[in-house]
């Protein structure tokens, strides 16, 4: 197959023999020179196995990759002509390898090249240009930090070659070999194709050293596969200190409130050490009056820890493989005798550009925007991530919220695209999902989530228009729900797989197999990609199903129960991962919410449903557990479109209120929001309300070429600037009178 990057790839390793199996996860280190005149731009291109760090001149450059699938592989594109000098050039790598856990970045070698202004070859993959090793000063334990995120790195000063990012090759130790050559990515599987990532990369910005507090404890020095639980345990006490001036005695931890969950990335360099002292890290969303380390997921050693081993000599310089995530950062010394180091602490922004805006008369709705901007900021990498704490994965529901609030908070959509692109991608040949993509094996399929990604394709293309995309995700939305007929019965009900995992929300759903909530999903997906495709399959399906629906239908109620008898075959009965409890008498929110606000429902029904479903939610604090976050948007749609704005008003300032009262600069994962959380990319979906929902906005033609606006009551006095791909829209409300200041495209009122 055809790519624009047919280079050869290196596998790293000193033979092929040793690296037959892939356990040992120790980075290795990679180093070239090369020469450059003059200035202008020196592109280089690179993409590595799983993550590199790249230096020149023995400073930090990048990092990457963009994450991608193992068969349609990402590549970097930086310019790095500000780090290079002229003359001879000192390029240096550590790349990590795969460990055979799943991993979201995919295997493959690394590759790269650089061409001048004029095209010219600067460097590239050449075998006999290139010498590696393994880093052997990473510590061999050496764990994922949770669920794809990363790893632990322990690094000692002492083991690593001095100043090998920039000593001349011939000066290098014997311990450099040519590294082994696997072959061009046209030819050696499983690499197909190579594209340039779809997404900026992110930037680096430097922050305050904001102390949280600073403590003493015991100087012990755990071993590494239990230093977070060591940490956890550990007996603080307020040290004397106020400022920190670089200067750690052994016992002393000083602890960073980073002032949200971000992702971010600490720089340590030695001014004076001692082979006594241990320096440590950790990181936590959270922090009472008392440093703390978030508990692993997967095991005792798993992440969340990092140490760096002092040597006697001054210079050295600690940057993680793997950036963190948190909000506070601890830096502990253990061991015995003190040292000095210098610190930057540096945020790690996606560069989104704010080309949007809305403004309100009530200062409530204006933080509700805020706390929802810098929520998808945190949880923005290369694409939408659960959050950049405790996973940094992406899954495929908070690409369905995140992505809609970051077109109507800054008016992007190469994150959403890219996104969409993963989750579709990541759905194997015969229609399996994975729930955290891209993955080489879905350790948790999630059916219902993938629902939410077809759903979110027709939601992208209405704002975006972008046609050719809809058509390259034809194949894996058609795999899934082609497998997904499998699991229908012919009277149209649907169970999930038991493969599956039968999530929905965390609320009180029914997860029974022949559950309304689960159904209702499938329905507006197929509803959705018949949109899309026009497709006969389609059409049928979404046909068959929609029997099936109408079953749950309650004609004296007026709206869909919660669930059916009869699915008692074992193949039906679905196992769920988590919440472990059913809720077989819970209200079905869900379900008739999502058919409100698809427009799904009967229409000689909506008003009275939508009362009824007002009726459940009210009083607004005492339904938390009726629905969670990911679900507000679709929860007031529902209220907006069918005449309960009031209900809606109320929910919307209960649920968002409570971030506003105890401070929270970030939405958290569950209701209610509080003050430490974990920056969760599914929860943002009040922008899309508050930009769209309210001023009752609907695209009537794919690309915001045609749009009809129809304000819903109580909006106060607001204005709101969007930037589409058909043009600019500007509002404002004024004493309950909508003002149309642009509209460069056709609109209805």
């Amino acid at each position: 197959m055809k790519t624009d990057f047919p280079l050869a790839g290196f596998w790293l390793s000193s033979s092929w023999f040793a690296d037959r199996r892939i356990g040992d996860p120790r980075p290795i280190a990679c180093r070239t020179e090369v020469k450059y005149q003059g200035a202008g731009q020196a592109v280089l291109r690179i993409s590595s196995c799983e993550y590199y760090i790249l230096f020149i001149n023995g400073k930090f450059v990048c990092r990457g990759p963009a994450r991608s699938t193992a068969d349609n592989k990402a590549y970097d594109e930086v310019n790095i002509a500000f780090a290079l000098k002229n003359g001879t050039n000192a390029i240096a790598l550590l790349v990590t390898m795969p460990t055979g856990e799943i991993s979201h970045r995919g295997r493959s070698g690394w590759w790269c090249d650089c061409r001048n202004a004029n095209g010219d070859l600067l460097f590239c993959t050449e075998k006999k240009s290139w010498v590696c090793r393994g880093a052997g000063w990473y510590d061999t334990f050496c764990e994922p930090r949770a669920l794809s995120s990363g790893r632990q790195e322990h690094i000692s000063a002492e083991k690593e070659e001095e100043n090998w990012k920039i000593l001349p090759l011939q000066q290098l130790s014997e311990a450099w070999h040519e590294p082994f050559v696997l072959g061009p990515v046209t030819w050696t599987p499983p690499w197909h194709t190579m594209r340039l990532r779809g997404t900026r990369m992110q930037e680096r910005v430097d922050l305050p050293q904001v102390l949280a507090g600073i403590y003493t404890a015991s100087a012990e020095i755990f071993p590494v596969e239990t230093l977070a639980d060591n940490f956890n345990a550990l007996t603080f006490q307020k040290s004397g200190k106020t400022v920190f001036d670089g200067k750690l005695r052994a016992g002393e931890v000083y602890t960073f409130d980073l002032g949200k969950t971000r992702t971010f990335i600490p720089r340590i360099k030695v001014l004076r050490g001692s082979r006594q002292i241990r320096l440590e890290s950790f990181c936590d969303s959270r922090h009472f009056d008392r440093p703390q380390a978030t508990s692993p997921l997967e095991s005792a050693g798993a992440g969340f820890a990092d140490t760096y081993f002092l040597s006697d000599d001054c210079g050295q310089e600690f940057i993680p493989i793997v950036p963190y995530g948190g909000r506070f950062w601890s830096l502990r010394a253990a061991g015995s005798g003190e040292c000095e180091v210098a610190l930057q602490l540096q945020s790690l922004e996606y560069p989104y550009s704010k080309n949007n805006f809305f403004r309100s008369a009530d200062e409530n709705l204006e933080k509700f925007m805020a706390i929802a901007d810098a929520t998808v900021r945190s949880a923005t990498q290369e694409v939408f991530v659960d959050t950049c704490w405790r996973e940094q994965a992406l899954w495929t529901r908070d690409a369905a919220v995140s992505g809609p609030a970051s077109f109507y908070l800054f008016g992007d959509l190469a994150v959403w695209k890219e996104s969409l692109r993963l989750i579709g991608e990541g759905i194997t040949s015969d229609g399996v999902p994975c729930a955290v993509v891209p993955a080489e094996v879905s350790h948790i399929a999630l059916t219902d989530q993938t629902f939410a990604w077809i759903s979110s394709l027709e939601d992208y293309y209405m704002i975006s228009g972008d046609r050719k995309f809809i058509r390259e995700m034809r194949t894996g939305v058609m795999n899934f729900l082609r497998l997904m007929r499998q699991y229908t019965g012919e009277n149209g009900l649907f169970a999930p797989p038991q493969w599956s995992w039968h999530f929905i929300d965390w609320a009180q759903v029914d997860r029974r197999p022949w559950s309304l909530a689960v159904n209702a999903m499938l329905y507006t997906a197929l509803v959705s990609a018949n949109n899309l495709y026009k497709d006969k399959f389609t059409g049928e399906f979404a046909e068959l199903v929609k029997s099936g629906l109408m079953k749950f239908w309650d004609d004296k109620k007026g709206y869909f129960i919660n669930h059916l008898d009869g699915a008692d075959d074992v193949s039906a009965e679905t196992v769920f991962f988590m919440p472990e409890k059913n809720f077989p008498d819970a209200l079905p929110v869900h379900g008739n919410a999502l058919l409100l606000a698809r427009g799904l429902f009967p229409a000689a029904k909506c008003r009275e449903a939508a009362a009824t479903l007002a009726g459940w939610l009210l009083p607004a604090g005492e339904s938390v557990e009726k629905f969670g976050t990911s679900w507000l948007g679709i929860v007031l749609q529902a209220l907006l479109r069918h005449g309960q704005a009031p209900a809606a008003w109320e929910i919307l300032h209960e649920r968002c209120g409570t971030a506003v009262a105890c401070h929270a600069p970030t939405y958290g994962e569950m209701f209610p929001f509080r003050e430490f959380n974990s920056a969760h990319g599914w929860s943002s979906a009040a922008a899309e309300v508050l930009a769209a929902q309210i001023w009752g906005l609907e695209i009537l033609e794919a690309g915001f070429r045609k749009i009809a606006i129809s304000p819903v009551p109580g909006i106060p006095d607001s204005e709101l600037l969007l930037n589409t791909p058909a043009g600019k829209l500007h509002l404002r409300m004024v004493n309950g009178t909508l003002q149309i200041l642009a509209a460069e495209m056709a609109l209805l009122r």
